[in-house]
């Protein structure tokens, strides 16, 4: 070879490795790290808590709160509470496998980038906490994915946008403690699979939309503490899965609707403040255990006539009461205009109330340690605390006939700290509700011992480490919810001795290992939740023996392998979601047996083969998605029994043939996807929804008039 020869090769393989590089430099992983750069830079990751591996050459994956997928683009950012100062560069927009962004619990400023409406694969945003400013982006509402948006106590300004009401798959909405202004759309009553809504604490205004009434799933609705007038909307009485109301602090009028009288599920109602409420109390509603319906001085409605108090100024009352006997001094049930916050402020008696007995000096102390450990001072409410009033006088404490704790409620009361290990020191505890607090730190294994405990609720707090097999041995309880913290391990098996549970909600956590099949010996289970982890394996068949079960949720784990066909027994369920997860093999035709489900979701796993025709016989079916596998064939014309289905998601399959037309004659239908992936033939059938549908991009004519 000659030197000029040599020459030319030495160049061509200099611009082959040029060309590669270049190449390799735009690919997607390498778009992601710089993201990721330009995030450090902007929110001072030097100073960060953790930062190990960041700006190293190390994979993405091996960066601190970064997980990737397997062709290494990020699909997890999870820097919570990690020191985070600054502004969210726009760059993040660029992630465009994102699935969970979790940057809450930070010093975060600025305003939220529009660009995070490019973010098609997000499912989950927490930004709360922080001190962010601006409005919320419109772009919001192009996210498509998303059940989880988290933007509580940040100083967010402007109007809750109308675009939100796109949001089909969102769960939870709260913008909580914010400076939001104006109304709430009324296009916030669409989104059919919405669970928790919290507006409260902000400078919101005109009438609550009497669309949110069609929130059919939704469990706790929160939009007190903002300027809301009007009236109260009969509709929300149709809300059967309520168990959480709160409007007070507004000034809403006119009469108590008595349609809330239906709300039998109803744990927590509090309607009273600012607001002019009139007329009487529905008779269901003095049974909420948890209320301040009280305070609103109404009369139970069909009881008789108000007792009308006598115009004696408060301070009159209470001066009476403390010149009686001490013993036995009272104020007189005619004083009925006496608020009860007075009677607890000023520690008096209703005549012919229990006398509340001394305190137990075990419980006591437990409580004493959970005020000191947990910053006492300035929790939300602590009337009487580490005082000497009996303890069934301390704010969320309630006490049985002997004076001993029997119920412990302190949610959203500003808690923060560790739970001290005194509280298993309870011995009569049956109720236990930290949930919505600052709480840090493990759970305690002496809550163990808590042999009378029914209800545990530490959710939505900062708790980590594992969760403690000790509480497999509290053999009454009947709820366990531990979602929205930081807990890692594995789930212990020793739930599963937990005979008398009826509700297991581990979501939003960092557990991981395998589900034990151990859980498949709670029968009386009715709820199971726990997506949103790092759960791995496959879904133990145990599971569907589970005879009780109405909910199981196992969404965006890392589960594997076929969908046992065992679920099929499970006759009470009504919503199956076991979507965004690498499950694999054909739809079982068992699930066909299923005769009460209402959701079927599956979306985003590796499932092949035909759709299985039996899917038509679920009567009760609101909400099909299969879309994002590898699912082939026909669309089974069975579907076309369908007749509740509103929701059905095809789309980014390798479905072909024609599509049936008896799916023109599902009346419910409102949303339907079918293209990206599919290569079907012939005519889209007269009668099938073009709004909120992607029929316009099949490429195929229509059979006849479409659906308006």
């Amino acid at each position: 070879m000659s030197v000029r020869a040599g020459a030319l090769m030495h160049v061509l393989a200099l611009a082959l490795m040029a060309a590669t590089c270049d190449a390799a430099a735009e690919t997607p992983a390498t778009g992601d790290r710089a993201a990721l750069v330009a995030l450090y830079h902007a929110a001072g990751g030097g100073n960060w808590t953790h930062n190990i591996n960041w700006l190293s050459d190390w994979p993405l994956g091996r960066w601190h709160g970064v997980d990737t997928d397997q062709s290494g683009q990020v699909r997890s950012l999870s820097l919570a509470g990690n020191r985070l100062r600054g502004e969210i560069p726009p760059e993040l927009g660029r992630l465009s496998s994102l699935e969970y962004l979790r940057l809450n619990d930070n010093q975060l400023t600025g305003e939220i980038p529009s660009e995070f409406g490019d973010l098609a694969n997000l499912q989950y945003l927490r930004l709360n906490d922080n001190q962010l400013t601006g409005e919320i982006p419109s772009e919001f509402g192009d996210l498509a994915n998303l059940q989880h948006l988290e933007l509580s106590r940040n100083r967010l300004r402007g109007e809750i946008p109308s675009s939100l009401g796109r949001l089909f798959k969102i769960e939870k909405l709260k913008f909580d403690n914010n400076q939001l202004t104006g109304s709430i759309p009324p296009r916030l009553g669409r989104p059919s699979m919405l669970r928790e809504l919290d507006f409260s604490d902000n400078q919101l205004s005109g009438s609550i939309p009497s669309t949110l009434g069609r929130l059919a799933r939704l469990e706790e609705l929160r939009l007190n503490d903002n300027q809301l007038t009007g009236e109260i909307p009969p509709e929300l009485g149709a809300l059967s899965n309520l168990t959480f109301l709160s409007l007070r602090e507004n000034q809403l009028g006119s009469s108590l609707p008595p349609e809330l009288g239906r709300l039998s599920n109803l744990r927590e109602l509090w309607l009273a403040g600012t607001n002019n409420l009139t007329g009487c109390i529905p008779e269901m509603l003095s049974d909420v255990p948890r209320s301040d319906a009280p305070e609103l001085g109404l009369q139970i409605c069909g009881v008789g006539d108000p007792a009308v108090a006598s115009p004696v100024d408060n301070d009159v009352l209470i001066a009476l009461y403390h010149t009686s006997d001490g013993s036995t001094g009272c104020v007189p049930e005619v004083f009925g205009g006496l608020a009860p916050s007075d009677i607890a402020k000023h520690m008096l008696l209703v005549c012919g109330a229990p006398v509340p007995r001394p305190a137990s000096p075990i419980d006591k102390a437990a409580l004493i340690e959970l005020y000191h450990a947990t910053d006492g001072a300035n929790w939300r409410a602590n009337h009487h605390w580490v005082s000497d009033a009996p303890l069934g006088r301390w704010y969320g404490v309630f006490t049985n006939a002997a004076g001993q704790v029997t119920e412990l409620r302190l949610d959203n009361n500003l808690l923060s700290g560790e739970i001290p290990p005194e509280l298993g020191r309870l011995a009569n505890l049956q109720r236990l509700d930290l949930r919505s607090n600052q709480l840090r730190g493990p759970i305690q294994s002496e809550l163990g011992r808590l042999d009378n405990l029914q209800r545990l609720d530490l959710r939505w707090n900062h708790l980590s480490g594992a969760i403690p097999p000790e509480l497999g041995r509290l053999s009454n309880l009947q709820e366990l919810e531990l979602s929205d913290n930081r807990l890692q391990g594995a789930i212990p098996p020793e739930l599963g001795s937990l005979a008398n549970l009826r509700r297991l909600i581990l979501y939003s956590n960092r557990l991981s290992g395998e589900i034990p099949h151990e859980l498949g010996r709670l029968t009386n289970l009715r709820t199971l939740i726990v997506y949103e982890n790092l759960l791995s394996g496959k879904i133990p068949p145990e599971l569907g023996r589970l005879a009780s079960l109405q909910t199981l949720d196992l969404t965006s784990n890392r589960l594997s392998g076929p969908i046992p066909p065992e679920l099929g027994n499970l006759a009470n369920l009504r919503w199956l979601r076991l979507g965004n997860n690498q499950l694999s093999g054909a739809i079982p035709s068992a699930l066909g047996r299923l005769a009460s489900l209402q959701t079927l979701d599956l979306t985003s796993n590796r499932l092949s083969g035909l759709i299985p025709p039996e899917l038509g016989n679920l009567a009760n079916l609101t909400w099909l998605s299969l879309n994002d596998n590898q699912l082939s064939g026909a669309i089974p014309s069975a579907l076309g029994h369908l007749a509740s289905l509103s929701l059905l998601w095809l789309h980014n399959n390798q479905l072909s043939g024609e599509i049936p037309p008896e799916l023109g004659d599902l009346a419910n239908l409102d949303y339907l996807w079918l293209s990206d992936g599919n290569r079907f033939t012939g005519c889209i059938p007269a009668g099938l929804p073009t709004a909120n549908s992607d029929t316009e991009e099949l490429g195929l004519p229509f059979c006849g008039p479409p659906k308006s």
